[in-house]
């Protein structure tokens, strides 16, 4: 590992100090918010759904969900009212569509990426220059102390925390390559990479799912797919969504990096600890590359936040100061995670049509790093 101890030191010296925020009511605070009672769907009846569907993609309005089953000889689709107003969606599409083109052009990406390393490496000084900025009250202090402490998970499991260390100063991760999903591509580049690494889909889910995360993306921005390869053996899949939540702030939403070799029949790895772990540390800069990766597109796309799932990215976020922010609106029919394109299912089969698979629990908070504390791509 090239990295001097002298970084590693810093790192956790900074990351103590966080630490030693009090943090007495941060779920209160964080939990404390009035759910908006928003309905941003409309429902359509048509007797033919795939020709209403078609239209709804050409005119770029991204539908919400579709049921297999008939209401008097119609079938409900219940698309997004925009978040925003029709054009700035559009924008924030083609904006999405660009940022990721222009990575894979990049000539320069690995040392871009370097530069994320060391801004993530960073955060936790961040944090603390955030805490000290004056004039403040005391409480909106302690407020601020608490939504951006880390996890009290720490104190007492070490080994978790030395591999949050062991994965934030890894410097392995430029032996890795990345293959993101581009305008160029079509149908066939999501079901390789799906098919070459291990996941959590099931083989019938998975031709399914790559053609509906295809669609999510070339019609509406919304799902970024990538995979992580090393010595050209595809080993990790990643997915990012954009995401909006409460208070109207976009968030790049890293949903799951998750890897195993196919070759070699490796259940596949999602948390920090299995991947620092994959064969006594050799595939830890696989998950490092993933999260880098996405910062730097986050910057790219010009994003408020970076956002994690609570598995992998999320664990990391909480342990280097990221706060807690739920995405998930009040709608109608209970709690949905508010993206652009298609929702999110936890559980999407051949059911649940025009809906993108998530690790993720609706209900849950996510841990956010704030892209003000990051250059700019």
């Amino acid at each position: 590992m090239d990295t001097s101890l002298t970084g590693k030191e810093k790192f956790i010296n900074d990351l103590n100090k966080i630490l030693a925020a009090d943090r007495l009511e941060r779920n209160r605070i964080s939990s404390g918010f009035l759910e908006m009672d928003i309905k941003p769907f409309i429902v359509i009846y048509t007797a033919h759904p795939e020709r209403t569907i078609k239209k709804l993609y050409k005119n770029n309005i991204p539908i919400y969900s579709y049921s297999n089953h008939k209401i008097f000889t119609k079938t409900p689709i219940r698309y997004f009212t925009p978040w925003l107003d029709t054009s700035a969606l559009h924008k924030m599409k083609k904006k999405v569509l660009r940022s990721v083109d222009s990575v894979v052009n990049d000539n320069r990406l690995k040392e871009k990426l370097e530069l994320c390393s060391k801004e993530l490496l960073d955060y936790p000084s961040y944090v603390i220059k955030s805490l000290s900025v004056a004039p403040v009250s005391k409480d909106k202090k302690k407020k601020l102390e608490e939504l951006l402490s880390i996890n009290d998970i720490i104190k007492y499991n070490r080994s978790d925390y030395n591999n949050v260390i062991e994965t934030i100063t890894d410097q392995t991760f430029n032996n890795f390559d990345i293959d993101v999903l581009s305008t160029k591509d079509d149908y066939n580049k999501v079901i390789s990479m799906a098919t070459k690494s291990e996941l959590c889909w099931t083989p019938s889910e998975t031709p399914y799912l790559s053609e509906e995360i295809f669609r999510d993306f070339k019609y509406n921005g919304g799902t970024i797919v990538y995979s992580i390869s090393y010595n050209k053996e595809v080993l990790g899949f990643g997915r990012n969504f954009i995401c909006l939540d409460k208070q109207g702030k976009t968030h790049l939403f890293i949903d799951l990096i998750e890897g195993g070799s196919v070759y070699s029949h490796e259940k596949y790895h999602n948390t920090i600890e299995e991947w620092v772990n994959w064969e006594g540390k050799k595939f830890v800069g696989g998950f490092k590359a993933g999260i880098v990766f996405s910062l730097y597109l986050a910057k790219k796309i010009g994003v408020d936040y970076i956002t994690g799932n609570n598995v992998g990215a999320g664990e990391l976020f909480d342990r280097i100061g990221g706060w807690r922010k739920r995405l998930a609106f009040t709608t109608e029919d209970g709690l949905e995670l508010y993206k652009l394109g298609n929702p999110i299912y936890n559980n999407a089969t051949e059911t649940y049509r025009n809906v993108v698979k998530s690790f993720g629990k609706i209900s849950e908070r996510y841990y956010s790093l704030d892209m003000k504390n990051f250059s700019r791509g």
